[in-house]
């Protein structure tokens, strides 16, 4: 028959002429059993395009919703060493172990599974006078490794050369590694008690796999 003498990706037109095709007759596109939210993802190995579930948010960490609890209830005995972010729901799609004090929902560290992360953090606090606070992310066995930059806060922060107020950085870790939050140089900063919700309400910690 005239109408079956041009095909397209193997399929014969009908007889007026339509030939109805989707993407799995293509002859480099092999999909197995689609669901919803699927990509197209190219195989070099098989040579052909397959369907691959993709992970939307994959490889985030967020703490920090601005919600309100007092920093007296985290736990912490001062505003030096190790400080705290306040999250009752964070988003973890890296995997991550966020490690909790007692039944509060104040987060005292975070384990991070072996890769490469970017960073960004802010942290705010109340002061008793004028002076500066700062912050960056560190392992928690001796605080000595800084995984991201030192920010600076605080009226007299401007004392302090080249100081910013975020915390940003680039880090490689070649396995499980658990991280803090911490603070090495402060002055005129309130008593934990004096805090109020300050830190839970402008605090935040953004990690993404890279």
């Amino acid at each position: 028959m005239s109408h079956n003498k041009i095909t397209v990706a193997n399929q014969n037109p009908d007889s007026t002429g339509n030939i109805s095709i989707d993407v799995s007759n293509m002859s480099d596109v092999n999909i197995s059993s689609p669901v919803d939210n699927q990509l197209l993802q190219y195989s070099a190995s098989a040579g052909e395009w397959q369907n691959q579930t993709v992970s939307v948010g994959s490889g985030l960490l967020v703490i920090g919703q601005g919600e309100s609890d007092a920093y007296s209830n985290s736990g912490a005995s001062s505003m030096s060493g190790a400080i705290y972010l306040y999250d009752s729901s964070p988003v973890n799609t890296l995997g991550a172990t966020i490690t909790k004090y007692l039944a509060t929902d104040w987060i005292t560290s975070i384990t991070l599974p072996a890769g490469n992360y970017f960073a960004q953090i802010t942290y705010r606090v109340e002061f008793s006078s004028s002076g500066y606070f700062n912050f960056g992310l560190v392992d928690s066995a001796t605080f000595a490794t800084d995984y991201t930059t030192k920010a600076y806060i605080g009226e007299d922060r401007t004392t302090i050369d080249n100081a910013a107020s975020t915390a940003i950085g680039y880090f490689e870790l070649a396995s499980s590694t658990t991280v803090v939050l911490h603070n090495n140089n402060s002055s005129g900063v309130a008593a934990v008690a004096s805090q109020g919700n300050t830190p839970s309400e402008y605090s935040t910690l953004l990690i993404r796999s890279v």
